[in-house]
């Protein structure tokens, strides 16, 4: 499973924040029906 651009670009974003109030984002999983795909197994984060 391909994350969207849009969850790429969310993820992105949501970086940005947790960066500004110094959070570090260990991973972004996204979970459907077919399966699931990790942000950080992918090479995304």
């Amino acid at each position: 499973m391909t994350p969207s651009r849009a969850d790429i670009e969310i993820t992105r974003r949501i970086q940005q924040g947790a960066k500004a109030v110094e959070i570090a984002v260990a991973d972004h999983v996204i979970v459907t029906r077919s399966g699931c795909s990790s942000f950080r197994a992918l090479g995304l984060l």
